[in-house]
């Protein structure tokens, strides 16, 4: 039977170990591994190794007018659950308001943008399937603070499948 996660986090197990022992994870509010991606604060609730590949979830705080620009994943689908501010998203060739309670599904394949048009910080929350894309915002963690190198992102995007649209 598996071993309840909170017990085994209060006993001082890993994150690692609770995963390898087929337990279920259970995070409180601000618990994950914190990513900075471009500037925006990522938190990885699961991922990979916790699911068996099947899912990640990512709470994204994402800066005033910032944002992910048009691209696309060849491997994972994407949902979007807003929880804090508004965001615009593009769709296809449908632009779209999100706004708290509202979801967004952008299915592989599909071109894909979103910028938070509040005046302040905005969050989603991000699910992801299959899992491992945690591996790519890993990547983008590991950048030089300051402004990115577009073309080394576009470079690191492609090594996980992801499409980053570049205006002609």
């Amino acid at each position: 039977m598996p071993r309840d996660t909170k017990m085994s986090n209060e006993m001082g197990m890993s994150r690692e170990e609770i995963s390898t022992s087929n337990a279920a994870t259970t995070l409180a509010s601000g618990e994950g591994e914190t990513l900075n991606v471009l500037g925006d604060r990522y938190v990885v609730k699961v991922g990979a190794t916790e699911t068996g590949r099947l899912l990640t979830t990512v709470e994204a705080t994402i800066q005033p007018q910032s944002g992910v620009p048009p691209h696309l994943h060849q491997r994972e689908d994407e949902t979007f659950y807003i929880l804090e501010g508004e965001f615009e998203f593009l769709i296809g060739d449908k632009t779209v308001r999100a706004s708290p309670g509202a979801l967004v599904y952008a299915p592989r394949g599909q071109v894909h943008a979103l910028k938070n048009i509040s005046a302040t910080q905005a969050r989603f929350l991000a699910a992801y399937t299959p899992a491992g894309i945690e591996a790519f915002y890993r990547r983008l963690n590991a950048l030089p603070p300051g402004p990115p190198d577009l073309a080394r992102v576009i470079a690191i995007a492609q090594e996980y499948g992801i499409a980053i649209l570049t205006p002609e």
